[in-house]
């Protein structure tokens, strides 16, 4: 199994869990991080070791990618696993499913590579090494099955993961309100391109109506609280229950874009990367949306704040607009109610299990 981001990680170690409940003597090995490893998974790496953000950014973790490769390489060669599930991280998941090809190995894809987004080509990849596709997004089915590729649409997980643990998380207590929420991003490099422009947003909002803030930590990086200002209260656990308390997150484009909508959470949607990887992005993609919760509705429900537009003087003008608009909130929340509800009911990772067992030609228990 592997998987190469924090959300992977998520998804690989419910994942993980669901098969091992199903098969008693199964035993996993791969990449991740700590809730697959928290799973029963051996980590030969992990993914803080190779994760990386936009096209430039991949040479600095180039020997780190190579011999996470390597190592995987290695166990590959040695132990020859009767299946492998690659999550995600196309890139680096598109070589071990050239190795996986090569050695006979099923080879199931959990979490779709967003082909739908940009290199549509690699379609064609997929095709001739992908023995299932496992998607979780609902236009996704489609474009699998016009390209003749085996393929199960299972909804999505983080539906049943965000309802499980906010219900099981003690409600925030509000300061008071509107309260702004931020989510500068799970790695380092969004943190440090992220979190200045995001505070300055927040000063800026509170030069106009009174707010209080809240930064959520990504629970995956080390706290450094030199940079930030006491008036911020930083929230390091019960994340999903501090998130549904606010009545606005600025929110780093990813999964927890998903995650605000299915807290139905009204949302602005931020990003930067280098200005090579930016540049040399607009050659190879051309999308009317950056946010994954924009494709899902395929519309702009959600404003997207991307590079040079991530400028505080624009995002706390629109803050402000939104947070003293209440007609304009409910219209965003009934958007993400009707988004939430297209992808699926809770068990998405019971569907996923299913899917590998019977494919495996397994008895599904």
């Amino acid at each position: 199994m592997v998987a190469g981001e924090p959300s992977g990680d998520l998804y690989g170690g419910k994942l993980a869990s669901g098969l091992l409940r199903r098969i008693s003597s199964l035993q996993i090995a791969g990449m991740g991080g700590d809730q697959m490893a928290a799973s029963g998974v051996q980590l030969i790496d992990h993914y803080r070791n190779v994760s990386v953000v936009g096209v430039f950014e991949v040479l600095s973790k180039l020997r780190n990618l190579r011999r996470a490769y390597a190592a995987l390489e290695s166990w590959i060669e040695k132990n020859h696993p009767d299946f492998a599930v690659l999550i995600d991280f196309p890139d680096f998941n598109f070589r071990i499913a050239r190795l996986l090809k090569r050695k006979g190995i099923k080879t199931y894809y959990f979490i779709s590579p967003q082909i739908w987004a940009w290199r549509k080509n690699r379609i064609h990849f997929l095709k001739d090494h992908v023995d299932l596709m496992i998607t979780v997004l609902p236009f996704e089915k489609r474009i699998y099955e016009e390209a003749g590729i085996p393929v199960v649409y299972v909804g999505h997980p983080l539906v049943e993961i965000v309802h499980e643990e906010v219900a099981a998380q003690p409600a925030y207590e509000t300061k008071f309100r509107p309260q702004i929420g931020l989510m500068p991003g799970s790695r380092d490099v969004e943190v440090r391109r992220h979190l200045n422009p995001l505070l300055n947003t927040v000063e800026r909002i509170q030069r106009q109506i009174k707010a209080s803030a809240l930064l959520l930590w990504p629970p995956s990086l080390p706290y450094d609280s030199g940079s930030i200002p006491s008036s911020i209260e930083v929230v390091r656990e019960n994340r999903y229950a501090a998130m549904k308390s606010c009545d606005l997150l600025i929110v780093a484009s990813g999964t927890a874009t998903l995650e605000c909508a299915i807290l139905g959470v009204p949302l602005f949607i931020v990003y930067r990367v280098g200005e090579v990887s930016w540049n040399l992005g607009k050659v190879l993609v051309n999308v009317p949306y950056y946010g994954l919760v924009n494709w899902i509705a395929q519309e702009g429900v959600i404003p997207e704040y991307i590079q040079s537009r991530m400028d505080p003087e624009l995002l706390a003008a629109d803050a402000v607009s939104l947070l003293t608009d209440e007609s304009r909130k409910q219209q965003m929340k009934d958007k993400l109610s009707e988004i939430v509800a297209s992808l699926g009911p809770p068990g998405a990772i019971d569907r996923a299990v299913d899917s590998i067992l019977a494919n495996l030609n397994l008895a599904v228990q």
